[in-house]
């Protein structure tokens, strides 16, 4: 399999720089691609998926190739639906407004199928609830976005049992269905109404049993976070409040910091905290300064109780929340307010 791989690979470069050129040739590439979503190899159906997605931006047939897919997906083996769904989220990524609303609804039926065939099976469910965040960002009405966040049928973190399920493969699944979400349209969550139901959704998220589901809600919340400050069109040098989901979100990572949290927990926090303060500089990092005084100590406190990987990864975080190398005078007057 490590043959088929790299030719994947090789052909995944020309897909990336080819360009135009590679137009007559891909009926030949689509037809390969598909072939090796079934393999027993993971790596070989990875790349084949990856490089059926990319190449759906050159594809005549676009909606034909992405309803056969989604229709495979459903009848798939578990262990290899992951690769057609992958295929699937691609292709929504790269297709700009080329897809039909007929398309569209039919790949959401056929999410629909996977999921509920899913039963306990948490990988099919994280794959699935990636196409869930691309559909949400190509869906032309905003009841069909509203309806793929609400709907249990499509994993929604919105729906009644996203955070009552007994089944911790339902929760997780509802949990990456956030994440990919906040990843994918995080922009349509305002305008439709669904921004504070999410933010009230992520604080339960974070106080569940599972440690993936804790890694899922935070990556929503960092991705709501960041998408508010790109997007965020401030022009007065005043960005502390570029993000008007920070406050409400900022007791999450608190939280998620605290002593009884597993360690993989406090370092994922840990990076999309750092992400934050990198995001249009120095929009991230002033964002973060009315909120020192909760977020600070609880990094300092990963810092006085842990040792190796958390312990550097919250030193290196606090070193970027304070600013301590482009701007010491923010630290200094931190400090200087805490007696220090």
């Amino acid at each position: 399999w490590e043959i088929k791989a790299a030719i994947l690979r090789t052909m995944g470069l020309l897909i990336s720089r080819g360009g135009i050129g590679l137009k007559p040739f891909v009926p030949q590439l689509q037809t390969t691609f598909v072939k090796c979503l079934p393999d027993p190899a993971a790596k070989v159906r990875h790349l084949a998926a990856v490089n059926l997605g990319a190449l759906s931006k050159l594809s005549l047939r676009l909606d034909q190739v992405v309803c056969d897919l989604a229709n495979t997906a459903k009848t798939a083996d578990a262990q290899v639906q992951g690769a057609y769904l992958e295929a699937v989220r691609g292709a929504l990524l790269v297709s700009g407004d080329r897809m039909s609303g007929e398309t569209l609804g039919k790949i959401q039926s056929a999410l629909e199928d996977v999921i509920t065939g899913a039963g306990d099976n948490e990988a099919v469910r994280v794959d699935a609830a990636a196409v869930t965040g691309a559909l949400a960002q190509r869906v032309q009405e905003d009841a069909v976005f509203v309806d793929l966040l609400t709907s249990a049928s499509t994993g929604g973190p919105l729906s009644p049992v996203a955070t009552t399920s007994s089944n911790r493969a339902v929760r997780m699944g509802a949990a990456a269905t956030a994440a990919y979400v906040a990843q994918y349209a995080a922009g349509r969550l305002k305008p439709t109404g669904q921004l504070q139901p999410l933010i009230a959704v992520i604080k339960k998220m974070a106080k569940d049993e599972s440690v993936d589901v804790k890694l899922s809600a935070s990556k929503a919340a960092g991705r709501i976070i960041t998408n508010e400050i790109i997007n965020n069109s401030t022009t007065t040098g005043d960005n502390k409040n570029a993000s008007e989901s920070l406050p409400s979100l900022i007791p999450v990572f608190v939280m998620l910091l605290g002593p009884d949290q597993h360690s993989d927990t406090r370092k994922h926090v840990l990076a999309v905290i750092r992400k934050i303060t990198t995001t249009s500089p120095p929009k991230g990092a002033q964002c973060l300064e009315p909120h020192f005084t909760d977020l600070v100590p609880s990094i300092c406190g990963v810092i006085q109780d842990s040792a190796g990987p958390a312990k550097l990864s919250a030193e290196r975080t606090v070193a970027r929340v304070l600013r301590l190398v482009d701007d010491s005078d923010v630290a200094l007057a931190f400090f200087a307010s805490k007696g220090a």
